[in-house]
Protein backbone atom coordinates (compact mmCIF):
# COMPACT_ATOMS: atom_id res chain seq x y z
CA UNK A 1 0.00 0.00 0.00
CA UNK A 2 1.12 2.98 -0.49
CA UNK A 3 3.54 5.07 2.57
CA UNK A 4 1.88 7.23 4.79
CA UNK A 5 3.06 11.09 4.52
CA UNK A 6 4.23 11.98 7.82
CA UNK A 7 5.28 9.73 10.58
CA UNK A 8 5.96 10.64 14.61
CA UNK A 9 9.56 9.69 15.95
CA UNK A 10 8.79 10.63 19.51
CA UNK A 11 8.21 14.25 20.12
CA UNK A 12 9.91 15.20 16.38
CA UNK A 13 8.05 14.98 13.21
CA UNK A 14 9.40 13.13 9.72
CA UNK A 15 8.08 13.26 6.32
CA UNK A 16 8.29 11.08 3.67
CA UNK A 17 7.59 12.35 0.28
CA UNK A 18 5.38 10.93 -2.74
CA UNK A 19 1.42 11.45 -4.47
CA UNK A 20 -0.27 9.57 -1.23
CA UNK A 21 -0.94 11.28 2.04
CA UNK A 22 -3.00 10.34 4.86
CA UNK A 23 -4.17 11.67 8.22
CA UNK A 24 -2.28 10.50 10.91
CA UNK A 25 -3.95 7.47 12.15
CA UNK A 26 -6.59 6.82 9.73
CA UNK A 27 -6.20 4.86 6.21
CA UNK A 28 -3.85 6.55 3.40
CA UNK A 29 -5.98 9.26 1.78
CA UNK A 30 -5.59 9.88 -2.46
CA UNK A 31 -3.75 12.84 -3.24
CA UNK A 32 -0.89 15.22 -2.33
CA UNK A 33 -1.30 16.38 1.67
CA UNK A 34 0.35 18.58 4.13
CA UNK A 35 1.04 18.17 8.18
CA UNK A 36 2.77 20.50 9.61
CA UNK A 37 3.86 21.04 13.04
CA UNK A 38 5.33 24.55 14.64
CA UNK A 39 6.04 24.61 18.27
CA UNK A 40 8.62 26.79 19.76
CA UNK A 41 9.33 28.13 23.44
CA UNK A 42 9.46 31.24 25.14
CA UNK A 43 11.59 33.08 27.86
CA UNK A 44 10.26 35.83 29.46
CA UNK A 45 12.12 39.04 31.28
CA UNK A 46 10.47 37.83 34.64
CA UNK A 47 12.05 34.52 34.44
CA UNK A 48 8.78 32.74 33.28
CA UNK A 49 8.37 30.27 30.68
CA UNK A 50 6.20 29.30 28.29
CA UNK A 51 6.40 26.60 24.90
CA UNK A 52 3.48 25.42 22.89
CA UNK A 53 3.21 22.45 20.32
CA UNK A 54 0.77 22.61 17.31
CA UNK A 55 -0.28 20.92 14.30
CA UNK A 56 -1.90 21.42 11.38
CA UNK A 57 -3.19 19.35 8.10
CA UNK A 58 -3.88 20.78 4.82
CA UNK A 59 -3.43 24.16 6.04
CA UNK A 60 -5.78 23.92 8.54
CA UNK A 61 -5.61 23.94 12.61
CA UNK A 62 -5.69 20.27 13.71
CA UNK A 63 -4.20 19.23 17.16
CA UNK A 64 -2.26 20.53 19.61
CA UNK A 65 -0.60 20.29 23.29
CA UNK A 66 -1.70 21.39 26.25
CA UNK A 67 1.61 20.55 28.38
CA UNK A 68 0.30 21.93 31.41
CA UNK A 69 -2.36 18.47 31.40
CA UNK A 70 -0.25 16.70 28.98
CA UNK A 71 -3.71 16.69 26.42
CA UNK A 72 -4.47 17.48 23.30
CA UNK A 73 -7.24 19.62 22.22
CA UNK A 74 -8.61 18.88 18.78
CA UNK A 75 -9.27 21.16 16.26
CA UNK A 76 -12.45 18.64 14.12
CA UNK A 77 -13.89 15.88 14.61
CA UNK A 78 -11.47 13.89 12.77
CA UNK A 79 -8.74 15.14 15.03
CA UNK A 80 -10.38 13.03 17.83
CA UNK A 81 -9.10 9.43 16.27
CA UNK A 82 -5.52 11.24 16.93
CA UNK A 83 -6.41 12.89 20.25
CA UNK A 84 -7.43 9.32 21.63
CA UNK A 85 -4.55 7.67 20.33
CA UNK A 86 -1.49 10.30 21.46
CA UNK A 87 -3.05 10.43 24.94
CA UNK A 88 -3.17 6.40 25.71
CA UNK A 89 0.68 7.37 24.74
CA UNK A 90 1.40 9.79 27.93
CA UNK A 91 5.30 9.09 27.06
CA UNK A 92 4.92 11.69 24.02
CA UNK A 93 3.29 14.14 25.57
CA UNK A 94 5.97 14.13 27.73
CA UNK A 95 8.70 13.53 26.13
CA UNK A 96 7.57 17.12 24.20
CA UNK A 97 6.98 18.45 27.57
CA UNK A 98 10.64 18.06 28.85
CA UNK A 99 11.61 19.41 25.23
CA UNK A 100 10.12 22.27 25.15
CA UNK A 101 10.80 23.27 28.87
CA UNK A 102 14.24 21.99 29.29
CA UNK A 103 16.32 21.14 26.18
CA UNK A 104 14.36 24.73 24.08
CA UNK A 105 14.64 26.67 27.10
CA UNK A 106 18.45 26.11 27.27
CA UNK A 107 19.19 26.86 23.63
CA UNK A 108 17.24 29.88 23.39
CA UNK A 109 19.51 31.17 26.77
CA UNK A 110 22.52 29.98 24.90
CA UNK A 111 21.56 32.29 21.79
CA UNK A 112 20.41 35.21 24.41
CA UNK A 113 24.00 35.15 25.75
CA UNK A 114 25.47 34.91 22.39
CA UNK A 115 23.74 37.96 21.20
CA UNK A 116 23.05 39.57 25.49
CA UNK A 117 25.18 43.09 24.58
CA UNK A 118 23.27 43.81 21.41
CA UNK A 119 19.67 42.68 22.89
CA UNK A 120 20.29 44.72 26.69
CA UNK A 121 21.89 48.14 24.98
CA UNK A 122 18.64 47.91 22.42
CA UNK A 123 15.76 50.06 23.43
CA UNK A 124 12.93 51.55 21.14
CA UNK A 125 10.35 53.58 22.35
CA UNK A 126 6.76 53.60 21.58
CA UNK A 127 4.96 56.09 19.27
CA UNK A 128 1.51 56.47 20.73
CA UNK A 129 -1.90 57.97 19.40
CA UNK A 130 -5.22 58.06 20.54
CA UNK A 131 -8.05 58.13 17.56
CA UNK A 132 -12.07 58.44 17.99
CA UNK A 133 -15.13 56.77 15.92
CA UNK A 134 -17.98 56.54 16.08
CA UNK A 135 -20.11 53.50 17.25
CA UNK A 136 -23.99 52.28 16.20
CA UNK A 137 -25.64 52.45 19.50
CA UNK A 138 -24.81 56.33 20.00
CA UNK A 139 -21.02 55.65 22.29
CA UNK A 140 -17.63 55.90 20.48
CA UNK A 141 -14.80 53.69 20.23
CA UNK A 142 -11.08 54.98 21.51
CA UNK A 143 -8.33 52.96 20.27
CA UNK A 144 -5.28 53.40 21.38
CA UNK A 145 -2.02 52.17 19.09
CA UNK A 146 1.64 51.88 20.00
CA UNK A 147 4.37 51.21 17.53
CA UNK A 148 7.78 50.70 17.25
CA UNK A 149 8.52 50.06 20.44
CA UNK A 150 11.76 47.36 21.68
CA UNK A 151 11.69 44.62 23.33
CA UNK A 152 8.67 43.00 22.81
CA UNK A 153 7.04 42.69 26.78
CA UNK A 154 4.48 45.77 27.28
CA UNK A 155 1.92 47.23 29.40
CA UNK A 156 -1.09 48.56 27.81
CA UNK A 157 -4.20 49.54 29.17
CA UNK A 158 -7.00 52.06 29.59
CA UNK A 159 -7.95 53.93 32.97
CA UNK A 160 -11.02 56.08 34.00
CA UNK A 161 -10.23 58.55 36.46
CA UNK A 162 -7.16 57.29 37.23
CA UNK A 163 -8.60 53.74 37.70
CA UNK A 164 -7.73 50.50 35.49
CA UNK A 165 -10.84 50.28 33.30
CA UNK A 166 -11.53 46.55 31.70
CA UNK A 167 -15.61 47.09 30.31
CA UNK A 168 -16.08 46.63 26.71
CA UNK A 169 -11.95 46.90 26.17
CA UNK A 170 -10.29 44.96 23.46
CA UNK A 171 -6.68 44.03 22.60
CA UNK A 172 -4.68 43.22 20.01
CA UNK A 173 -1.95 40.65 19.66
CA UNK A 174 2.13 42.36 20.07
CA UNK A 175 2.86 41.84 16.47
CA UNK A 176 6.34 41.98 14.79
CA UNK A 177 7.40 44.81 12.28
CA UNK A 178 9.72 44.80 9.60
CA UNK A 179 12.19 46.45 11.37
CA UNK A 180 12.08 43.64 14.65
CA UNK A 181 10.22 46.18 16.67
CA UNK A 182 6.89 45.61 17.35
CA UNK A 183 3.49 47.22 17.61
CA UNK A 184 0.20 46.72 19.54
CA UNK A 185 -3.39 47.98 20.12
CA UNK A 186 -5.92 48.29 22.65
CA UNK A 187 -9.90 49.93 22.44
CA UNK A 188 -12.26 51.17 24.75
CA UNK A 189 -15.80 51.65 23.54
CA UNK A 190 -17.42 54.73 25.88
CA UNK A 191 -19.73 57.20 26.15
CA UNK A 192 -18.84 60.55 23.70
CA UNK A 193 -20.13 62.31 27.06
CA UNK A 194 -17.11 61.08 29.79
CA UNK A 195 -14.45 61.00 26.90
CA UNK A 196 -12.14 63.24 29.57
CA UNK A 197 -12.28 60.61 32.00
CA UNK A 198 -10.30 58.28 29.89
CA UNK A 199 -6.27 57.96 29.44
CA UNK A 200 -4.64 55.08 27.87
CA UNK A 201 -1.29 53.74 29.78
CA UNK A 202 1.51 52.57 28.30
CA UNK A 203 4.50 50.97 30.32
CA UNK A 204 7.40 50.16 28.91
CA UNK A 205 11.45 49.17 29.07
CA UNK A 206 12.04 51.93 27.16
CA UNK A 207 10.18 54.47 29.30
CA UNK A 208 11.13 56.12 32.91
CA UNK A 209 7.53 55.80 34.09
CA UNK A 210 4.55 55.12 32.96
CA UNK A 211 3.23 57.43 30.08
CA UNK A 212 -0.77 58.13 29.97
CA UNK A 213 -1.93 59.50 26.71
CA UNK A 214 -5.98 61.22 26.02
CA UNK A 215 -7.68 61.66 22.86
CA UNK A 216 -6.65 65.24 21.97
CA UNK A 217 -8.67 67.53 19.49
CA UNK A 218 -6.96 67.70 16.11
CA UNK A 219 -5.03 71.35 15.48
CA UNK A 220 -7.01 73.16 13.18
CA UNK A 221 -4.53 73.22 9.69
CA UNK A 222 -2.83 76.74 8.59
CA UNK A 223 -2.40 77.00 5.37
CA UNK A 224 0.97 78.01 4.36
CA UNK A 225 1.95 81.55 3.78
CA UNK A 226 2.95 81.58 0.31
CA UNK A 227 -0.60 80.46 -0.57
CA UNK A 228 -2.23 82.94 1.69
CA UNK A 229 0.03 85.69 0.18
CA UNK A 230 -0.89 84.48 -3.17
CA UNK A 231 -4.40 84.49 -2.39
CA UNK A 232 -4.60 88.10 -1.44
CA UNK A 233 -2.36 89.45 -4.48
CA UNK A 234 -4.74 87.77 -6.55
CA UNK A 235 -7.42 89.44 -4.90
CA UNK A 236 -5.95 92.64 -5.39
CA UNK A 237 -5.05 91.66 -8.96
CA UNK A 238 -9.36 91.10 -9.82
CA UNK A 239 -10.21 93.77 -7.63
CA UNK A 240 -8.19 96.12 -9.82
CA UNK A 241 -8.94 94.35 -12.73
CA UNK A 242 -12.50 94.76 -11.68
CA UNK A 243 -12.05 98.46 -10.65
CA UNK A 244 -10.67 99.58 -14.01
CA UNK A 245 -13.52 97.75 -16.26
CA UNK A 246 -16.08 99.92 -14.52
CA UNK A 247 -14.30 103.22 -15.09
CA UNK A 248 -13.64 102.23 -18.54
CA UNK A 249 -17.09 101.09 -19.12
CA UNK A 250 -18.40 104.92 -17.23
CA UNK A 251 -16.38 107.05 -19.69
Amino acid sequence: SPPRAPFLVGPRLGFTCGPWGSLPDSPPLPGLHTWQEMYGCELRSDGSKGGYDQYGYDGKDYISLDKETLTWTAADAKAQITKRKWEKDLAFAQGMKAYLEKICIEWLQRYLEYGKETLQQRRAQPTLRVTRGAAPDGRETLLCRADGFYPKEMEIAWTRDGEVWTQDTFRGLVTPNADGTYHTWISAKIDPQERDRYRCSVGHDSLPDLVEVAWEEPEASVPPLGLVVGLVVGGLVLLAALIGGIFLYSK
